[in-house]
């Protein structure tokens, strides 16, 4: 289930914006093109996100602890990524655009995010 903005009530969305020891990324490729097929968004282009300022909520549900992370693409899109961390390893899971509330709760930890490096 996706896409119409999660509301978990496991924990308040937290700004984050550091992935120590993190190497790398992955994800299940057969998902990774259905979501560029249906969302227009590829896990190639937006992995690297993860590792920027995003605001996050974890949730704990069967048995594996998954993170929902609204995060600002180079283009100022907003898109909330799930993943999950495996290893030195994260595994996304899928994304779909941010909701207007996901993007205020972004906006809310980052009011003026930088701009370096973004279109």
């Amino acid at each position: 289930m996706a896409g119409g903005g999660f509301e978990w009530d496991e924990s308040p969305w937290r700004p984050s914006d550091a992935k120590h020891g993190i190497e790398g990324f992955e994800w299940n490729e057969t998902k990774r093109l259905i979501v560029l097929r249906e969302r227009t968004i590829d896990f190639r282009d937006i992995a690297k996100l993860l590792l920027g300022p995003v605001v996050e909520r974890r949730s704990d549900r069967d048995g594996e602890t998954r993170y929902f992370a609204v995060c600002r693409t180079d283009n100022r899109r907003f898109v909330v990524i799930v993943y999950t961390i495996r290893g030195s390893k994260l595994r996304i899971i899928t994304a779909w655009p941010a909701s207007a509330n996901e993007r205020r709760a972004y906006l809310h930890a980052f009011p003026n995010p930088p701009d370096e490096g973004r279109d």
